[in-house]
Parts: structure tokens; C-alpha cells; sequence
């Protein structure tokens, strides 16, 4: 099975006068893609190469530190949001039965006020980093849910009105462990 591709183009982060036909067109392939084959591959949505790369290269800049430098911000170790942090290899496993996985994540679940960022030497700018890829994928996937709801014959605002506030609160505060992030 092949998983197919749909081009995005059309509706583009920064791009917002969609029209009707571009927008009915992607309507009908990711409910084709959805409900034949389940996935999808989007291309042309706007988040550019270099974008994913600054993750990719932060990220692995954190993954190549001392797990005793990754510890403080373990996945749980935020009361306000416990999905937010460092997962250590063989934390998770996909299938229960088996061993742990043999990776690591660091999940971006909230842009809270109060959750700590590394930021030592090495891993600079890994707040602005992530954060801002985590928000620039949001609004991404607020777009797809604008289209799945477009397929389905439903309001626009079925799936945005509970999904618009993902990874909500913007940061006022900097500092120390914190940054400010400006959504945009």
C-alpha cells in the first residue's frame, strides 16, 4: 500500500484566500487518503527545510548530553502539564508486551509560562526553537482540520473550536530557564 501524497500548496501556511474549487479539490484527496489508506504525506505546506532542520539539529544537540543534564526536565516533572519534557530511552513502548522503545523524545505539549527549557551551553535557543515549530505544525493541523471538516460536509469551526487553544499559554515571562514566545 502506498500512502499518498497531496499537495498542500493551496492552502500553505500564509496563504489565505483559498478558493473554493482548491479548497474542495483537497477536501476530496485527504478524505481519499484518510479513508483508503489512513496517512497521508502533505507537501508544499508552507513549514520549509531549513524549519525542519533547526529542530532536528537542536533536538539532537539536547539527545547528545549527559542524561544527568536531561533529568531536570523528565516528562512529568511539570505539575501544570505532565505530557511536556525529556522521555529517556526505553521509557515507552509501543507495544506492552515487549521491551521499552530505543529513543527518545522531548515532547512539546504546552508553551506554559512556568515549564523549564533547557538552556545551557550547546542547546541555545532550544526553547525559540521548538516552540516555534510546535506552533508553526499547529496551525498546520488547524488547516488540515479546516479541510477534514470541509470533506465531511461540517462547519469549519467543528474541529478548530476544540483544538485552537493546543499548546496555549504564550509565555509573558523570560529568563532563567523560561523564554518568551510570541505566537505568529
Amino acid at each position: 500500500m502506498k500512502i499518498p501524497v497531496v499537495d498542500f500548496g493551496a492552502y500553505k501556511l500564509g496563504e489565505n484566500d483559498v478558493s473554493g474549487e482548491q479548497l474542495e479539490i483537497l477536501s476530496r484527496q485527504l478524505k481519499t487518503a484518510f479513508t483508503e489508506v489512513g496517512f497521508v504525506y502533505l507537501k508544499n505546506t508552507g513549514i520549509v527545510q531549513q524549519e525542519v532542520d533547526g529542530v532536528m539539529n537542536i533536538s539532537k544537540k539536547f539527545f547528545l548530553q549527559p542524561d544527568e543534564m536531561k533529568l531536570p526536565f523528565s516528562r512529568k516533572s511539570f505539575a501544570n502539564n505532565p505530557n511536556h519534557g525529556w522521555v529517556s530511552s526505553e521509557t515507552e513502548s509501543l507495544n506492552p508486551k515487549r521491551p521499552g522503545d530505543l529513543k527518545e523524545a522531548f515532547n512539546t505539549a504546552s508553551l506554559h509560562p512556568v515549564i523549564k527549557w533547557p538552556s545551557w551551553e550547546g542547546v541555545s535557543g532550544f526553547c525559540e526553537i521548538q516552540s516555534s515549530f510546535f506552533l508553526r505544525c499547529k496551525d498546520l493541523s488547524l488547516r488540515v482540520l479546516h479541510v477534514m471538516a470541509y470533506s465531511l460536509g461540517l462547519e469549519a469551526e467543528v474541529f478548530l473550536s476544540v483544538h485552537r487553544h493546543i499548546g496555549s499559554e504564550y509565555s509573558s515571562l523570560s529568563g532563567g530557564y523560561l523564554c518568551t514566545i510570541t505566537p505568529g
